[in-house]
């Protein structure tokens, strides 16, 4: 093989896993996907703005969702960075949704212990390394993308299961017990 072809062969296998090339429906379905993982990313904000103006206790947060919406963003990463290709909209869109959560679950603490800034990052601080512990945990260690698919699918289901929040207490509680 001439090293024209070999050039060749290159440019064109970094065409195939191009994320920007929108004559392939995967990639215009994953445009369409994250645009919509974003958009739903921005569902708190109104409950931060009821927080806020004290027209909601943050007691009455469900504050599980944030924890849910960050462990599944980051099932979702480690599963991304496992997956050999078309994986640039599946970190992209969560890795926002993790970063916006992490500010949702910030906001909550803050209001949760009237406003005192060091207690929010004294609970703040701890839950984004275990957070990302977990994330490098699945990435390096376990390094397996079907467990970090079906991990971050339960998860999913979680959040769906989110108004009936005391199931989702339940469930963690059972979890927690068994490990």
């Amino acid at each position: 093989m001439s090293l024209m072809e070999n050039s060749n062969t290159t440019n064109l296998s970094k065409l195939e896993n191009e994320p920007f090339d929108f004559t392939k429906a995967v990639n215009v379905m994953g445009l369409i996907a994250t645009i919509f993982s974003i958009i739903y990313a921005f569902g708190p904000v109104m409950l931060m703005i009821k927080i806020h103006k004290k027209i909601l206790k943050p007691t009455d947060t469900p504050y599980l969702i944030f924890v849910t919406l960050i462990l599944m963003g980051q099932f979702w990463i480690s599963y991304g960075i496992l997956k050999p290709d078309n994986k640039f909209f599946i970190i992209l869109s969560n890795v926002f949704n993790v970063g916006l959560n992490f500010i949702y679950i910030a906001l909550y603490f803050f209001y949760k212990f009237d406003r005192n800034f060091f207690k929010t990052l004294l609970y703040t601080i701890p839950s984004y390394l275990v957070s990302c512990g977990i994330c490098l945990i699945y990435i390096y260690a376990i390094a397996n993308m079907e467990v970090s698919r079906y991990s971050a699918m339960v998860f999913n289901i979680f959040v769906y299961l989110g108004p009936g929040q005391n199931i989702v207490n339940i469930i963690f509680i059972f979890i927690f017990i068994l490990i």
